[in-house]
């Protein structure tokens, strides 16, 4: 008996298409390339919570910035940035020109924490780094240099992150400044670990232009670049060349409005001179670099977003416990403590407060010298191969 309508069978079901077991589901792999490109970081976490397959999300993207401020001093301003911060989900926000004097970190009213370097004698300059509340206890380290340069380390995963803050002379500057200035962020550039992911971001006061046909350094920068190139410009772009550096903002394609990061008074110029780098190792990691031309801290710069795959690795409290010993130890701690409390004079033993103090040293000092004795526990063949197993 044949169908009257043609693509189904009996009494006008459906045919139906059965697939083995073992086939992938075609949810779960739209689920995975929508985490893949998301560069909206609190998309991507719901994303990842939402499906069932919890691998997808072990590195989460999070958002590295810089934003030029033009001042700190002012009553209020460092609370309306950081709510810029806050708005645009930013977790590791570099600071150029904040004129702040003084070299340190304080944690702020909002419990974010700012480490920040100055030159300490005029309110010029000046750099620092804000760490989201969320992550302050993954900084490992930072290092004021001058109220140009400064050094933060973020232990991350798959690697740790230094960022290399910088506020670079103005086009106005004397070329003994820009060459001083190049030459200590050299110095300390290499004195980091190469094998540790590198980060250099800031205000460089150079425009690197149209980079449509600079093919021949394309692993240095993309092909968006904006505006016309001038001498810091190829200044920058040979610092980035000879330490292997990356700009992110000039390597995905966005609307101009999202490329340009300074405006001219009366908005008759915009140009492109604030940017982030990273080492072309960890290219593949940015997944998106931009501008964000809504954010507003009364400043002609605008804030530079760069959007990182990576994973904050909070440090783990290990609470030390008892010293268990061994019996040949125990032995050797009861005739120490014995041996101490036979010496005790006479004339003290009628103390019991003195006493209790005498007896507590000798223990503390028997228990250091048998620690001290201990060997560092080795693994047995046997516990090795069954792990193999």
């Amino acid at each position: 008996m044949t169908s009257k309508h043609p693509g189904v069978e009996g009494k006008g079901k459906p045919l139906r298409l059965y697939l083995p077991r073992e086939f992938p589901d075609l949810r779960m792999i739209r689920t995975k390339y929508i985490n893949a490109r998301s560069d909206n970081p609190a998309q991507a976490e719901a994303n990842a919570t939402d499906t069932k397959c919890k691998r997808i999300a072990t590195r989460l993207p999070h958002r590295v910035a810089h934003w030029n401020v033009r001042g700190l001093l002012e009553q209020g301003k460092l609370s309306i940035v950081e709510r810029e911060m806050e708005r645009h989900q930013v977790a590791i926000l570099g600071l150029s020109e904040t004129h702040l004097r003084q070299s340190g970190h304080y944690e702020t009213t909002e419990g974010n924490t700012i480490y920040c370097s100055g030159n300490g004698e005029q309110s010029s300059n000046g750099v620092a780094v804000i760490i989201h509340k969320k992550y302050n206890n993954c900084v490992l380290g930072y290092k004021p240099i001058n109220d140009r340069i400064m050094t933060i380390k973020i232990n991350c995963k798959p690697i740790v992150i230094n960022i290399v803050q910088v506020y670079a002379p103005t086009a106005q500057s004397l070329e003994c400044d820009i060459d001083s200035f190049y030459e200590v962020l050299e110095d300390t550039i290499n004195g980091l670990p190469r094998r540790e992911m590198l980060i250099v971001q800031g205000d460089w006061n150079a425009k690197i232009g149209d980079s449509r046909y600079d093919d021949h350094i394309r692993n240095v920068v993309g092909r968006y670049g904006l505006g016309i190139r001038n001498e810091r410009g190829e200044r920058f772009l040979e610092f980035c060349i000879g330490n292997r550096l990356t700009v992110t903002n000039t390597c995905f394609k966005n609307h101009p409005r999202r490329l340009y990061t300074w405006k001219s008074p009366g908005d008759r110029y915009r140009n492109q001179i604030d940017f982030i780098t990273i080492d072309q190792r960890w290219r593949s990691s940015v997944i998106n670099s931009k501008t964000f031309p809504g954010a507003d801290c009364n400043s002609d710069h605008k804030l530079v977003v760069a959007t990182i795959r990576i994973r904050f690795k909070h440090p783990k409290k290990r609470e030390k416990g008892p010293l268990r010993l061994r019996k040949i130890e125990s032995e050797i701690f009861k005739n120490i403590t014995e041996k101490a409390f036979l010496e005790t004079p006479q004339e003290q033993q009628a103390d019991i407060e003195h006493q209790w103090q005498n007896l507590k040293v000798e223990m503390l000092k028997a228990v250091e010298a048998i620690a001290r004795q201990r060997k560092p526990q080795q693994k047995s063949t046997e516990r090795i191969l069954w792990k193999v197993i």
